[in-house]
């Protein structure tokens, strides 16, 4: 039985393939662009954080580009592309990765908002005791 020749498997394998990824070292640009290409993906070429790490990514078998109801859709995860995602969230399914930066983005933006000036019920703009804008 011979092996199929697809770009998978010839692709230029990574480092860390072997072994769970370290994804302290990714290349620049890789994380962000993966996140994109889960959460969002398809990703149109216009959309996609970084173009030479989508490249990067492609070759190495974790993005593709797509064909959805006979158009090209844009890029996306692949099946490894799930797992590097899966190993950069630290989580041990796909629902389960999605679910945690959510949860994470969530308390971040909670923070953040927690962290700046009340806003003027009127205007909107950032309330001091008496709001000039409105007054």
């Amino acid at each position: 039985m011979s092996t199929i020749k697809t770009a998978y498997t010839m692709r230029d394998h990574a480092p860390w393939e072997d072994r769970p990824f370290d994804t302290d070292v990714l290349p620049g640009g890789w994380a962000e662009t993966i996140i994109a290409l889960i959460e969002r993906g398809p990703v149109g070429d216009g959309d996609i954080p970084s173009k030479v790490a989508r490249d990067e990514l492609m070759s190495r078998g974790f993005a593709a580009r797509v064909i959805v109801n006979q158009k090209e859709a844009g890029n996306v995860a692949t099946y490894a592309g799930r797992e590097l995602y899966k190993q950069l969230v630290d989580a041990p399914s796909l629902a389960e990765a999605i679910a945690k930066r959510q949860a994470n983005l969530n308390f971040l933006n909670d923070l953040w908002k927690s962290q700046q000036p009340p806003e003027c019920g009127s205007c909107g703009y950032t309330a001091e005791p008496d709001c000039s804008t409105c007054s």
